[in-house]
């Protein structure tokens, strides 16, 4: 927990440095005076100032905000030698730059660090798939287990190559929320032939509102031989005879391509009392059969099979890395496609195509934050590079108290050559106000409600 809260708030106050560093090094090419640089809030912990610069620098005892207090008179009287590098005296073109500057700095944030990844490499699972989910897109298109795909792309003539699992998802992901189709590249095993396949468009509301977008294109994840090892005493497996290592190869004299479809079969055998199942082994080079009776148990409400052994054999993995340039490249891509992701998902939600779940809140960020870091340095820092994207595209929301809303703010005043009523500034700023406690409530919902779920499944 400890651990978590400290990943958690490593992050937070990296991304909330370099948002506010942005303002502030925008408001200084500006000729604006910058009289405090603020990560934190409450008590102080730490005040300094640079020799000749004007500005104090603080860190807060609370590193959830921080802010950049620059000379306006909007704000205060102003003394009469600061009024040249007064906020609300320069141009419309500077303060809209000063304002931008927060966002841009977030997403150049996030390019470096997807680079950095590129750079040092990341160990990923090779894109070998497991058997599909029955009657879905991906089974109708033809991928069969044991598939390794080899590029992705939209036109089955200009396919990009793929290195490791995770480049797959993010395609694929990217596809379904756009609801467009995606061809894949694969080599079918034991084949040396690769082929091209066409995993349409869905325009079911369930399956593309699913918080798992692989999971509602029918894919499982990658392919895991179907053998069984670590056994429960009291299990049905330890019961039946079975032993760490054998390769199941049939069941009642279906054949069993994969781990996933092999759990299919023992969940699906959920009767009182499970019947018997007729499973052909593999225990070296022997083939035997053996009768299987699984346990029914309930699982969220459901009953379900279960032997009492973990299911499937060593995922193989690759180390996916870049050269100096790609990576760079690279970087740029996976931010820009991520704060299209960000926008697009948000729309389907504004107009009701995509399911409110999809918002996280601080429990879910620091969640993250505590897996990643365990996961290893390179997986924390593709975190960092979500969140900051992220935060770059809040930001630019047209929503008053936001960064976009106050460049919202200047597009008027450039339009009608007048700037916005204090009045009217106000009014929206409490409208802003409170859609962002809104948007915050719903987020702390989706958390709570995450975690009740998972305490109660176990």
């Amino acid at each position: 927990m400890l651990e978590t809260l400290f990943y958690f708030l490593i992050a937070i106050s990296i991304l909330i440095f370099v948002h506010e560093y942005g303002h502030y090094k925008a408001a200084l090419l500006c000729g604006v005076k910058v009289e405090r640089f603020a990560i934190g809030f409450g008590k102080p912990l730490l005040t300094w100032k640079k020799t000749g610069s004007d500005t104090q620098f603080v860190v807060g005892m609370l590193p959830l905000g921080g802010y950049v207090k620059m000379v306006d008179e909007r704000e205060g009287a102003v003394k009469a030698e600061d009024l040249p590098f007064a906020f609300n005296r320069k141009s419309l073109a500077a303060r809209s730059l000063i304002v931008l500057a927060g966002p841009l700095a977030n997403l150049a944030l996030a390019v470096l660090l997807y680079a950095c990844v590129n750079w040092i490499g990341q160990t990923d699972a090779k894109p070998v798939l497991a058997s599909t989910t029955p009657g879905s897109v991906a089974q109708i298109a033809g991928v069969q287990a044991g598939d390794l795909v080899i590029a992705v792309g939209r036109d089955a003539t200009a396919l990009d190559p793929i290195q490791g699992y995770a480049q797959l998802s993010w395609q694929l992901t990217r596809a379904v929320f756009q609801e467009r189709p995606v061809f894949i590249e694969v080599l079918p095993a034991g084949e040396r032939t690769p082929k091209v396949l066409e995993l349409k468009p869905m325009h079911n509301d369930t399956q593309a509102s699913s918080l798992n977008p692989l999971v509602a294109l029918g894919l499982r994840g990658v392919f895991s031989a179907p053998v069984l090892s670590h056994f429960a005493q009291d299990g049905a497996a330890k019961a039946a005879g079975l032993q760490d290592g054998d390769r199941v190869l049939s069941v009642d004299g279906k054949n069993i391509s994969d781990a996933a479809m092999l759990r299919d079969l023992i969940g699906a055998n959920n009767s009182a009392p499970p019947i018997v199942q007729v499973w052909r082994i593999q225990r070296g080079d022997r083939e035997l059969s053996v009768d299987v009776r699984p346990k029914r148990v309930m699982v969220d409400g459901k009953a379900v099979g279960r032997i009492g052994t973990a299911v499937g054999g060593v995922v193989e993995y690759t180390t996916v890395r870049y050269g100096v340039l790609d990576g760079f490249w690279n970087g740029v891509v996976q931010t820009y496609e991520m704060a299209h992701l960000s926008v697009t998902t948000l729309a389907k939600m504004l107009i009701g195509q995509a399911s409110l779940e999809h918002l996280s809140g601080p429990l879910s960020i620091a969640e993250y934050a505590g897996k990643t870091a365990d996961r290893g340095f390179e997986n924390y820092l593709l975190f960092l590079a979500v969140i900051s994207v992220s935060l770059g595209v809040l930001n630019l929301l047209p929503i008053p108290v936001l960064d976009g809303g106050h460049l919202m703010y200047y597009l008027w005043e450039g339009i009608t050559g007048k700037p916005v009523s204090e009045r009217i500034t106000l009014l929206l700023q409490q409208v802003g106000t409170g859609v962002i406690v809104i948007l915050m409530g719903i987020g702390m919902f989706n958390d709570v409600t995450r975690i009740f779920s998972r305490f109660f499944a176990n």
